[in-house]
């Protein structure tokens, strides 16, 4: 039986209540139907007392909130937290306090690195925030998710929705299948018995500390984890709909090579798979620019081609009014996005 090494960042009033009222429960529910395997904490927090009484009888390390300008940089450090904590022969489960999964995750992760994957990865569907069943298995989850998706999700959806620049992209068949394709997947679970170093930005990076017969993308029907998320979850949206051409646009400023190997993977959400409906997937994929690091990768001063701003012109250009700065071309605006 594989030991696990939960990781799990909780700081925030809100991320506690949603870690101990739905995360937790799922995360024991899960342990259970895997026959509660060895189990140690890692937990990042600000308030460890509010999380200590609720936690199993299992070894415990309180860590504070893990470094980074943004909570994008923070999560992948506490990424490189975990793996560096990792024991030997030790499996890490990659959490957030906002997670909900099945009751299968953890036995298929180990089923998968018991037959020699590294990394297994999940789409995470964003839902409301009805509160999602407890101890569900896979396809009541996902079932749930569907019913109770975010408006994101919408946004998201390939000539239908408007988000500006959507890491996951969803496809809607005539036949009233959901699809979805990942740039960005949950970076769930991996089984370090190779030395791993991962120095991304932010956890989206990870998969590219694999070879692709490492990683095992998961069908929501294996496992299936859900996050619920408020009404006022922060994306930009366009007055455009969503276009392939908009994704293989975006592809080369944020896209990996092996993201856009996942992004290749059909996720079932509702329905069956079709090979049909992957047809304008491969096209996008036939069409993105994946020989070069993505823009937002590469060293500062080659960026677009130009130099970086320095923090006091950056400074001034964010201070600048939003109704002047929209007089700027939006096709100029998004530009200088990628490089300030």
């Amino acid at each position: 039986m594989i030991p696990w090494l939960i990781s799990v960042p909780v700081y925030g009033e809100r991320y506690r209540r949603n870690f101990l009222s739905r995360g937790l429960p799922s995360l024991l529910a899960a342990l259970d139907a895997a026959g509660n395997p060895p189990t140690r904490f890692l937990i990042h927090t600000d308030d460890k007392w509010a999380l200590a009484r609720y936690l199993p009888s299992a070894p415990v390390k309180f860590l504070p909130p893990p470094p980074g300008a943004n909570s994008s940089l923070a999560l992948a450090n506490a990424g490189r937290i975990a793996l560096a904590e990792a024991l030997p022969g030790e499996a890490i489960l990659n959490l957030n306090a906002d997670l909900v999964m099945s009751r299968e995750a953890i036995s298929v992760c180990a089923s998968h690195f018991a037959e020699g994957k590294l990394y297994v990865t999940s789409h995470t569907l964003r839902t409301t925030l009805a509160a999602p069943p407890v101890g569900a298995t896979a396809l009541d989850l996902r079932t749930f998710g569907w019913f109770n998706h975010h408006r994101w999700v919408d946004d998201c959806t390939l000539r239908r929705g408007y988000a500006a620049n959507p890491a996951v992209v969803y496809l809607r068949s005539h036949f009233g299948d959901v699809y979805a394709h990942c740039f960005s997947l949950s970076p769930f679970a991996v089984f370090p018995s190779r030395p791993i170093t991962f120095a991304g930005p932010s956890m989206d990076e990870f998969i590219d500390c694999f070879e692709t017969s490492e990683v095992h993308i998961a069908q929501p029907s294996e496992f299936c984890l859900v996050e619920p998320c408020p009404p006022s979850l922060p994306y930009i949206r366009r007055r455009l709909r969503l276009s392939p051409a908009q994704v293989i646009r975006k592809a080369p400023f944020y896209s990996t090579p092996m993201m856009c190997w996942q992004f290749g993977h059909q996720i079932v959400i509702r329905g069956v798979p079709r090979l049909s409906e992957r047809k304008v997937i491969d096209e996008i994929l036939s069409k993105i620019d994946q020989s070069r690091l993505p823009t937002r990768l590469l060293p500062l001063n080659e960026q677009s081609g130009v130099a970086r701003l320095p923090p006091s012109l950056f400074k001034l250009a964010l201070s600048i009014p939003g109704p002047i700065r929209r007089l700027v071309p939006k096709a100029i605006r998004e530009e200088v996005m990628k490089w300030i």
